[in-house]
């Protein structure tokens, strides 16, 4: 008898482990907050991934050493064609895009493609001619911009 209700303590004991083992991995799997990640670093311009070769160079040659900050009070600080910029930001409700400048005339939408610790690239759908984008999308015929960012 004594060998059986060791055999079945310890039967209880893997059970018990196996099950905190695995929702031990389920919280390491869950993703990592976006804001989180946005706001870890100043993320700089990496490269252009959605057009075609010659398009994607002239694009990376404009944007070659462009950078964002996205700061955790909803203030993104940007540098592009050598221009410093200031704007607001905020994230949707689900994490799948940045609204810049909510609520104002220049309101833009970056749909984000992807987001890591090092990487983040965004679309971004505004074929809009008023404001700082009318050159890209003059020189891509209006196609969106997949814009690619490291730190």
């Amino acid at each position: 008898m004594k060998k059986s209700t060791h055999v079945s303590r310890l039967t209880i004991l893997i059970v018990l482990l196996m099950v905190i083992l695995s929702s031990c991995k389920e919280d390491e799997e869950a993703s990592p907050d976006k804001t989180k990640l946005l706001i870890s670093s100043q993320w700089k311009f990496s490269e252009e991934v959605s057009l075609d070769a010659a398009n994607a160079a002239l694009v990376n040659t404009l944007l070659n050493t462009s950078t964002l900050i996205f700061n955790e009070d909803g203030v993104l600080g940007s540098n592009f064609f050598g221009i410093d910029g200031t704007n607001t930001w905020v994230m949707n409700a689900d994490e799948t895009a940045i609204i810049i400048d909510q609520g104002l005339e220049s309101e833009d939408e970056w749909i984000i493609v992807s987001l890591t610790e090092t990487e983040f690239i965004y679309r971004d759908v505004d074929d809009d001619d008023e404001g700082g984008e009318a050159l890209p999308f003059i020189l891509t015929d209006g196609k969106p911009l997949e814009l690619k960012f490291i730190h």
